[in-house]
């Protein structure tokens, strides 16, 4: 019996789960906001490459019907969001000409994965 992180068929993304898995929005912020964008490109890619199926998985299901191993994949997926900011948009980790560290507090977000209180 083996311990799996992710569901069966998605091994190729553990690498990237000790790093990009986070539980509140307010970390996936300062988790991208400090990567380096090559360590961006990296999970940008290969979570761009199964994010169609990861997305099928999903569809139509609640929070509560996850399993451990499916959450961590859909953490995995919330950060690829995070991701995709900084390599289509800002083309760099951050905003331009934006503060590091910052005040800013995300107060809501997205529930079960994304409440920073």
């Amino acid at each position: 019996m083996t311990n799996s992180i992710l569901p069966s068929g998605f091994e190729e993304l553990e690498t990237f789960v000790s790093y990009w898995v986070a539980e509140t929005s307010q970390e996936r912020v300062r988790l991208r906001s400090e990567a380096s964008m090559e360590a961006i490109r990296r999970f940008y890619d290969a979570m761009m490459k199964r994010a169609g199926e990861i997305l099928t998985r999903f569809n139509g299901r609640q929070a509560e019907s996850l399993s451990p191993e499916e959450e961590v994949l859909y953490k995995l997926l919330l950060g690829l969001a995070h991701a995709a900011m900084a390599i289509e948009i800002h083309k760099q980790p951050r905003a331009p000409n934006s503060p590091w560290p910052n005040g800013l507090r995300i107060l809501r977000s997205p529930q079960p994965y994304g409440h920073s209180l």
